[in-house]
């Protein structure tokens, strides 16, 4: 019988993965300390889904969407954490995200940036331009955009499970990023060296373009590493039914949560 509840990550990227766990399995899943459980499912709805599903039959009593996004408001920066409180996706689909826990991540947090009280839109594919971003955000009014939320939200909300979403902001709304990026990678992030190494002898100057991304990676990561720490006073306060003794200063010994 079960004396805590058990997260369950849904994870794309293996980046995204390695903030809770030192190695994962692809579509397999990976026990995160004390916590719960992570599936590293690859990039798109489909495979966030199967990943959820998987989480769901092992027992998940939460479902967590955990990963980085790309931002659609301007004044977002990369590095920042967002906790949206809705999260949307084509078709006029909507999703609540679990109050409780969303409060529960918030009270890790000095400051919120307000784009949090924004939606996060889920989109079919990767957004790389800037006038793509320009027009979702215009469009849909969310702050961030990912892929794989909706359909973590989606199984959650079949199954009865509580569910929050977690996105740090990688690329910024003015960054411009080569076209063939998503060639140049494989599903879970890593890249097609053979490929991005073709694409750049065919567009030599896109080489600066990515320059940026480096950084706004690092920063990216940092952010979700850095609250993968405080995760076990998290879960803690969720099973009392309180996030009040969750401190936004607190850091939890990381052999519990890596």
């Amino acid at each position: 019988m079960k004396t805590k509840a058990e997260w369950g990550f849904v994870c794309a990227l293996q980046m995204e993965a390695a903030t809770l766990v030192a190695s994962a399995r692809r579509r397999r899943c990976v026990t995160v300390g004390r916590i719960g459980k992570l599936v590293l499912c690859g990039m798109g709805a489909i495979r966030a889904r199967q990943a959820a599903l998987l989480l769901a039959d092992d027992g998940a009593d939460v479902l967590v969407s955990w990963g980085v996004a790309g931002a659609l408001d301007p004044a977002l920066e990369s590095g920042q954490l967002l906790f949206p409180a809705t999260v949307s996706a084509a078709g006029d689909v909507e999703y609540s995200v679990d109050p409780d826990l969303r409060a529960l991540f918030l009270s890790t947090q000095t400051t919120v940036h307000s784009a949090s009280d924004k939606a996060l839109f889920c989109a079919e594919t990767a957004i790389v331009d800037r006038v793509g971003k320009q027009r979702l955000f215009a469009r849909s009014g969310a702050a961030a955009v990912d892929l794989e939320s909706a359909a973590v939200a989606a199984v959650a909300a079949e199954r009865g499970l509580p569910f929050v979403a977690v996105r740090s902001v990688l690329d910024t709304a003015g960054t411009r990023l080569p076209a063939f990026v998503s060639s140049a990678v494989d599903p879970f992030g890593r890249v097609r060296w053979l490929n991005f190494c073709a694409a750049l002898l065919r567009h030599p100057g896109d080489l600066m373009a990515l320059l940026p991304l480096a950084r706004q990676s690092h920063l990216a990561r940092d952010a979700l590493a850095s609250l993968a720490r405080k995760l076990p006073a998290l879960l803690a306060a969720s099973d009392q039914g309180s996030h009040l003794s969750v401190l936004a200063g607190s850091e939890s010994a990381a052999g519990d949560s890596r």
